[in-house]
């Protein structure tokens, strides 16, 4: 992942950075939410964690706080924080990394918003 990272400008590699961070201390201090069967298959794989009791979230899946990991061959990969899922980000120019997991931030729906104000006038061809 910093291999790939090193390869980009400055401004994109410090977003991924920025993202990489914010995912990591989720991970560490609120914990994604996990069902039983995927909490089994970590625990299978020898993955350290710990699950948290209850979810401010409506689920009945369980909050699941780890570290990141280079990767894991569960079928619920999409849901575990691996270094992985960021160098895929980071590959396909992913850079609101929407394969991770992450919504716009507010500054990211503005930004998109002035673009189509600014570009709608190509489309309807004035």
């Amino acid at each position: 992942m910093y291999f790939l990272l090193d390869t980009l400008p400055e401004d994109v590699r410090q977003n991924y950075l920025r993202k990489l961070d914010v995912s990591v201390k989720f991970w560490r201090e609120r914990g994604g939410c996990l069902s039983d069967e995927t909490i089994e298959r970590l625990r299978s794989a020898g993955v350290e964690f710990t699950v948290g009791g209850v979810s401010a979230y409506r689920t009945d899946k369980k909050p699941v706080r780890m570290e990141y990991i280079d990767d894991i061959d569960i079928p619920e990969f999409r849901e575990i924080p691996t270094y992985k899922r960021m160098c895929i980000c980071i590959m396909k120019n992913d850079h609101a990394c929407k394969y991770m997991g992450f919504a716009l931030t507010k500054k990211e729906k503005d930004t998109r918003d002035r673009v189509l104000e600014k570009y709608k006038s190509l489309k309807d061809g004035k």
